[in-house]
Parts: C-alpha cells; sequence; structure tokens
C-alpha cells in the first residue's frame, strides 16, 4: 500500500508539468511529510551545500587558512579542480547551511542541519561535485561536523 501511495504522490506531480520533468525537491518534501519516505538522509560525511552559500576556496596544507582562490558557482569545477592538490575547502559567503537533505533547512532535525558564520571555512576530503540538483554542491567533509 505505501508503494502505491508514493507511486501516486509521484504522478500527481507529473500531471502538473507539460514535459518530462519534476521538482524532484518538492517530490521528496512531499514523500516524507505523508511518511512515505522515512528519511533521504545523506550518510557519513556528506552534506549538500547550496552554491550561492558558499565558495570554493584552496587551503595550504601547513595551517589550514583559505587561500584566495575562490570561486563563483559557474566556474566552480575549475577552481575545484585547481584546489585539490592544495587542499580543499568551502567558505561561508554568508550565514549559511551544510544538510543532509533538500528539505528546507527549518523542516530537517537539528542532526541533519550545521550553520556556518560568514566567513567560516569547512575543510574537505575533496572538491565538491555537482549533486543531482543544479544549485547544490554535494561535499564530504574531512571531519565530523
Amino acid at each position: 500500500m505505501t508503494l502505491g501511495a508514493a507511486a501516486g504522490i509521484a504522478a500527481s506531480f507529473s500531471l502538473n508539468t507539460t514535459d518530462a520533468s519534476i521538482n524532484a525537491t518538492a517530490l521528496q518534501q512531499r514523500l516524507v511529510e505523508t511518511g512515505q519516505v522515512l528519511s533521504l538522509a545523506l550518510p557519513g560525511n556528506e552534506w549538500y551545500a547550496w552554491k550561492e552559500d558558499w565558495e570554493v576556496v584552496s587551503t595550504t596544507t601547513t595551517g589550514g587558512d583559505a587561500s584566495s582562490s575562490s570561486s563563483s558557482s559557474s566556474s566552480a569545477a575549475a577552481a575545484a579542480a585547481a584546489a585539490a592538490a592544495a587542499g580543499t575547502a568551502v567558505r561561508a559567503k554568508q550565514t549559511a547551511v551544510l544538510k543532509k537533505e533538500f528539505l528546507e533547512s527549518d523542516k530537517l532535525p537539528p542532526s541533519e542541519v550545521r550553520e556556518f558564520a560568514k566567513g567560516t571555512v569547512v575543510e574537505l576530503a575533496g572538491p565538491p561535485t555537482q549533486s543531482e540538483e543544479k544549485d547544490y554542491w554535494l561535499v564530504q567533509v574531512a571531519q565530523a561536523l
């Protein structure tokens, strides 16, 4: 029965669009709200980072201070690749969050959201990658948050 309900919710989302795409974030939120999916949270040290809130920066191997080789979201791939050799981090452009799911931050349990002040640098285990949502990076933090 639960699978049928989830399929029905997904079908209703597809009725509201003229092409083959649906708003995956809205669908996920609806499935979680109706109890069809218990959690779609990322495991371990993986987090979603909204590109508008974060910039990719290189870090030195001796101090962890972020260098000024940051990037906008349009050139993030090039900056991330260049930063990988020296160490990679993300720096908050404003008050920013890392979260385990695409839901709005205030709808997530505290264990799935971390808030950071402007200028905070979070060390990563490698360069960020594009998530399935175009406005988010998938990041793996170097140490548990």
